[in-house]
């Protein structure tokens, strides 16, 4: 067998099952977040970002492993940890907008409110955007169930 097939094929495994186990670390964080227990999330998220840091996650809105461990460190009251991690976030993926949304309620809670605004706004126009993209594109698939009632 020719030993670059071997070695691209175990790495190809290799890749496959770290990314399982990130997303498993991301559900188990997730579940953690929602249960009010933002410390776990915290540990699942960042072993997740440890896995697959570039990994983009979509639930309801893309965002990336390190919007969650910022979200995370957001709901824990970790304002400068959550601001490092968003921050992050945002220069993996440009167009997180939670992340951006997040970054703003944290730098807001970290006294810096007029950049926290900008982010904020930034953040919330991106979700619009984001909802005015699933409405028309995926109308006729899961965008249906957004908002039926244009409301």
């Amino acid at each position: 067998m020719n030993p670059k097939k071997l070695i691209f094929g175990l790495a190809s495994i290799i890749l496959f099952i770290s990314a399982c186990a990130a997303e498993t670390k991301v559900q188990q964080g997730r579940m953690a977040l929602l249960y009010g227990d933002p410390n776990a999330a915290i540990g699942s998220f960042q072993s997740a970002a440890e896995l697959a840091p570039n990994q983009l996650y979509f639930s309801v809105f893309p965002q990336g492993v390190w919007t969650y461990v910022g979200r995370a460190n957001y709901a824990a009251g970790r304002y400068p940890e959550a601001c490092q991690a968003l921050e992050r976030a945002i220069s993996l993926h440009k167009g997180d907008s939670l992340a951006q949304l997040y970054l703003g309620l944290a730098l807001t809670r970290s006294e810096e409110r007029q950049r926290g605004l900008k982010e904020i706004e930034s953040g919330m126009k991106g979700l619009h955007d984001w909802l005015d993209y699933v409405n028309q594109y995926a109308a006729f698939s899961y965008g249906q169930y957004w908002d039926p009632l244009n409301e």
